[in-house]
């Protein structure tokens, strides 16, 4: 936060391993945070997004002040990165594309 402000978070490159939500998926996030806040933190490393972009660009448009916490860079950031995001929904063949 800045003078009240949110900054504006970067999704950390390694973000762009995994698929994006589809414009149906979006929208039900969206509503979700718009009704129900929320669910987990924002993790970032060096002020970029590891873990919760999606929820953190859900909140940016739902008009909900984001909950951000700033996590120490974990020993293997890919393990972290794929650990933390990958248990949503994903294909067999995402799965694979992920792990390739």
């Amino acid at each position: 936060m800045i003078g009240g402000l949110i900054m504006a978070l970067k999704a950390h490159g390694l973000l762009g391993i995994l698929p994006a939500l589809t414009e149906a998926e979006a929208d039900a996030l969206n509503q979700r945070v718009r009704l129900y806040g929320q669910r987990e933190a924002v993790e970032t490393v060096n002020d970029e997004v590891v873990s919760g972009w999606d929820e953190y660009q859900a909140c940016l448009t739902a008009g909900v002040k984001p909950n951000i916490t700033k996590i120490p860079s974990p020993p293997c950031l890919v393990e972290y990165v794929c650990r933390r995001n990958v248990g949503r929904h994903l294909s067999t063949l995402d799965r694979a594309c992920i792990a390739v």
